[in-house]
């Protein structure tokens, strides 16, 4: 058993942006919609982590199921990468 967390989804859509940006290729866009499905729940239990009304994000996925608590993290995460593909922008 292992643990999911959001900012482990957040670092590969960052890294893919970056890469759409540098190398000006749309599969790398699409690389990182596939990531921010992770938090849709595209994930090991196929649950949301977030909630969708106030944009809530969970702190993640572990043996017990879903940690429902709401860190700043977990929050910075979600908010940031939802901006950075809605911009399609790293900056």
């Amino acid at each position: 058993t292992f643990s999911q967390q959001p900012v482990d989804s957040a670092y590969m859509i960052w890294a893919w942006l970056a890469a759409a940006q540098y190398f000006d290729n749309p599969q790398y866009y699409r690389n990182s919609q596939k990531w921010l499905a992770w938090f849709n729940g595209d994930n090991i239990l196929g649950k949301a982590m977030y909630d969708s009304g106030s944009l809530k994000a969970y702190d993640g996925i572990d043996e017990d199921g879903v940690n429902y608590h709401s860190g700043a993290e977990s929050n910075i995460c979600l908010l940031l990468s939802l901006y950075m593909i809605k911009t399609k922008n790293t900056l």
